[in-house]
């Protein structure tokens, strides 16, 4: 996957900027067309013109949460205006497809009625189009940090991929020892870990983290490994 786009800066909050280039992982594509604030009434530069400087196979559109908080427009309004996005990209490139994200935290005002709405203009558009649903399971309480924007957890169930490292954790079910952290982050690859005993039954998971936020109640599915003694050579 190629991302695309004439941004690489990311939203700080230690700071406020909204140009770091502060990347947990710097092998991380940095080009998006994203902005931190913006809103279906407000773009920065023209859909068409960024289809037509950077030809993206696949277009996500996330937006809308501003404009409801804000009150910036009706959600009618904000329909009309992400078909006309729409109308926009493929008037370049026909061929385009299109993701429509529904409002994530849907419990905020008109935010339900906003993503029927999405998810049905979606359909009324026709092939090359679909709604995703960021909303479906996302909770207030345990996915955001402020009732509005994603937690580490809330950024993992809506974007499992976007996890840019894990921490291992392991528990000793021979001894019956709790569970307890293992190394620093994990990036991927290769990840050595030594000091277990031979015979013992011990069980392994991940706990993801992206940016600044490590989540605290997410885990991987669990796997389960017996070491055996070391071989000497003869």
């Amino acid at each position: 996957m190629d991302l695309l786009g004439p941004r690489q800066g990311v939203y700080r909050a230690e700071t406020g900027s909204l140009r770091s280039r502060a990347y947990v992982d710097p092998r991380f594509d940095r080009d998006h067309a994203a902005r931190w604030g913006m809103s279906l009434a407000a773009l920065e530069r023209p859909l068409g013109t960024l289809v037509q400087d950077y030809r993206p196979d696949v277009l996500v559109i996330a937006l809308g949460l501003n404009d409801l908080v804000l009150g910036l427009r009706s959600v009618p309004e904000l329909v009309d205006l992400t078909a006309g996005l729409v109308a926009e990209a493929r008037a370049v490139d026909p061929a385009v497809s299109v993701v429509l994200t529904r409002v994530a935290a849907s419990w905020l005002p008109r935010a339900d009625e906003l993503n029927a709405r999405l998810s049905a203009l979606a359909g009324e558009l026709g092939p090359g189009v679909v709604a995703a649903a960021a909303d479906l399971g996302f909770r207030r309480s345990r996915d955001t940090y402020d009732g509005r924007h994603p937690s580490a957890r809330g950024e993992v169930r809506i974007d499992p991929p976007g996890v840019d490292r894990d921490y291992v954790w392991v528990r000793d079910l021979t001894s019956g020892s709790g569970w307890h952290r293992r190394g620093g982050a994990w990036r991927g690859g290769v990840a050595v870990l030594d000091g277990f005993r031979a015979g013992h039954a011990y069980r392994f998971r991940l706990q993801p983290a992206r940016g600044f936020h490590r989540s605290r109640d997410v885990r991987s599915n669990s796997l389960d490994l017996v070491p055996e003694p070391a071989r000497v050579a003869r």
